[in-house]
C-alpha cells in the first residue's frame, strides 16, 4: 500500500536530511533571483532590519503536482497575513518563460511573489542546506531573520505562521523536536537494516521497544512501522507480536476512524491469528475508507480474511 512507500521514503530523505549543513535558528541567506516573474523584488536583509517581516520561502515547479495543488492554499495564506508584515514568495529554477506563462494562465490563484533561481544559487543555500531534496518545500523565516522552520506547505506551515506572527513560536522547542525526529529517523534506519538481514535477537527486538517509546502518540509513524513488519517484501525478520504491539498503539493514539489505521490493526489481527476480530476491524476500516480506491483494496484484504473461515 501507499504508506509502505512513505514510510521507507521518509527513512531515505532523514538519511538525506542528515548530511545538511544549517540548523533551525541559522541566519537566512539572501535570495539569489534572476528573475521576478510576479510582485515586488523581495529585500529580505531590509525586511530585517526593520525587525518587523516575516518571510515564506516556497520551492516549486510548474512541472510539479503537488506544488500545484499548494498553490492556492500559499495564496490564502498571503491574504490572510497581508497586512501583518508576511510575504510569500515562490521560487523555481526553470525557464522563466515557463513560469511565465504558467504564473499568467492561472491568474489570481497564485498571488503572491514568484521569482525564478539564479543559477540553484537559492536552492543550494536553502534546499540543500537543510538536507531537503523533494518539492514543494517552504521556509520560515522570522522577523530576526532566521529560519525558524520548514517542511511541506500542507503540513503544520498555518499554526507555525501564526505562532511566529503572534511572537509566540517556541524555537528552542522546535530545534529540540527536530533534533529528536532525527534521532528517531536514525534509530529506524538501523532497525530497518536488522530486520532485513532477519537479525533476530534481543538486540533487535531492544531496538524496536525503543521506536514504540520514542514514537509513542505519532499514529502515522507507529502504523507505518506495523505495516512494514508484517507486508514489505525485504523483510526478513518478521516479529508479528511486535506489529500487533504497534498497530494496537497507532489504533489507542488514532479517533479510531481513520481508515488505514484500523486496516492495519485488521491485519495485524489476523497475523495473530485473531479472525474473528479482523474481520470485524476490517470491516470498520472499509466504513471509514477515504476514497473508491482505498475502500476497494480493504475489501480485497477483508475477502482474503473470509477465506480462511472456509
Amino acid at each position: 500500500m501507499k504508506r509502505i512507500a512513505l514510510f521507507i521514503l521518509a527513512g531515505a530523505l532523514a538519511l538525506a536530511g542528515s548530511l545538511h549543513s544549517a540548523d533551525l535558528g541559522d541566519e537566512a541567506q539572501p535570495l539569489q533571483i534572476s528573475k521576478w516573474i510576479k510582485g515586488k523584488k523581495v529585500n529580505m536583509a531590509k525586511g530585517k532590519a526593520k525587525g518587523k517581516k516575516v518571510y515564506v520561502v516556497e520551492f516549486w515547479a510548474t512541472w510539479c503536482p503537488p506544488c500545484r495543488t499548494t498553490i492556492p492554499h500559499l495564496t490564502e495564506l498571503q491574504k490572510k497575513y497581508k497586512d501583518k508584515g508576511v510575504t510569500v514568495i515562490g521560487i523555481s529554477d526553470e525557464n522563466p518563460e515557463t513560469v511565465k506563462r504558467f504564473v499568467d494562465k492561472i491568474g489570481d490563484k497564485m498571488d503572491y511573489v514568484v521569482a525564478i533561481d539564479d543559477e540553484e544559487a537559492t536552492m543550494k543555500a536553502y534546499m540543500a542546506a537543510y538536507g531537503q531534496t523533494a518539492i514543494p518545500h517552504a521556509f520560515i523565516v522570522d522577523q530576526k531573520g532566521r529560519v525558524v522552520w520548514h517542511g511541506h506547505p500542507m503540513s503544520d506551515l498555518d499554526e507555525t505562521l501564526e505562532k511566529v506572527v503572534a511572537g509566540e513560536f517556541d524555537l528552542e522547542a522546535a530545534i529540540e523536536k527536530r533534533l529528536a525526529d532525527k534521532r528517531l529517523a536514525d534509530k529506524t534506519r538501523t532497525y530497518w537494516e536488522r530486520i532485513k538481514a532477519g537479525k533476530k535477537g534481543e538486540e533487535t527486538d531492544a531496538l524496536g521497544n525503543e521506536l514504540l517509546k520514542d514514537g509513542a502518540g505519532d499514529v502515522t509513524y507507529l502504523n507505518n512501522l506495523s505495516w512494514t513488519i508484517m507486508t514489505e517484501k525485504e523483510v526478513q525478520y518478521r516479529n508479528q507480536a511486535f506489529a500487533l504491539i504497534l498497530a494496537k498503539a497507532a489504533y489507542d493514539a488514532s479517533d479510531g476512524e481513520t481508515g488505514f489505521v484500523l486496516d492495519t490493526y485488521a491485519r495485524a489481527l489476523y497475523e495473530d491469528g485473531q479472525l474473528s476480530k479482523a474481520l470485524e476491524m476490517q470491516k470498520k476500516a472499509i466504513r471509514h475508507a477515504k476514497d473508491n480506491q482505498e475502500r476497494k483494496l480493504m475489501q480485497a484484504h477483508l475477502q482474503e480474511y473470509k477465506d480462511q473461515l472456509q
